[in-house]
């Protein structure tokens, strides 16, 4: 897509937006190495199934592991149609409400695969009391979809709703907590269990 537009392109072009919606711009060449990155995104998530220690669960969520290779190189090619719209057509797209769009989507789609996972070291919410729990993953997976998923939805209607910068603020706060809630959660669980099997 970049080497096709690349004539076309300007020879500065956008590569940072702040939450002011100022631009950064760059040199056009830097963005080979960006549109490399999901050509290296791509070919690297199935090496990691065949790395990891647990390899062996991978072909028991081998769809849910395969979407979620679609769903993340998805989100890159559109991070990177974004830019080259942004260098043809400056102003045409609001990026930050784009972007907050995007990351809502994928958090949705994620949130529905989530569950699924089985236990390994690279997918998922990898919390160290999840990984050595069967019972503490399952119910921490379950969970962070769910917080995945109604959290993408909450940043999915912000975007037509909040101005950007309190948009870009609320995003972040999302994230911290879709991270934060499981986390301490996966903690308390596994000591459950832990306590359960001591009595």
């Amino acid at each position: 897509m970049v080497a096709v537009l690349y004539p076309k392109l300007p020879e500065m072009v956008p590569v940072h937006w702040d939450l002011d919606g100022g631009v950064t711009y760059g040199e056009k060449i830097k963005l080979f190495p960006l549109a490399g990155l999901s050509l290296v995104f791509g070919i690297f998530m199935p090496f990691l199934a065949k790395i990891d220690p647990r390899k062996q669960n991978y072909e028991r969520f081998a769809d849910a592991y395969f979407g979620t290779r679609i769903i993340l190189l998805v989100f890159m090619i559109v991070m990177m149609s974004i830019t080259l719209t942004e260098s043809l057509y400056p102003g045409f797209l609001q990026v930050g409400r784009v972007v907050c769009a995007m990351v809502a989507v994928m958090f949705i789609l994620l949130g529905n695969l989530m569950p699924k996972f089985k236990s390994n070291f690279f997918t998922g919410m990898k919390t160290p009391w999840a990984l050595s729990n069967e019972n503490v993953w399952n119910k921490t997976q379950r969970l962070g979809g769910r917080l995945f998923f109604f959290g993408g939805l909450v940043i999915l209607i912000s975007c037509f709703m909040v101005p950007e910068k309190q948009l870009f603020w609320g995003t972040m706060g999302i994230m911290l907590l879709i991270c934060l809630i499981p986390t301490v959660m996966s903690y308390l669980w596994y000591q459950q269990e832990a306590h359960g099997e001591e009595k």
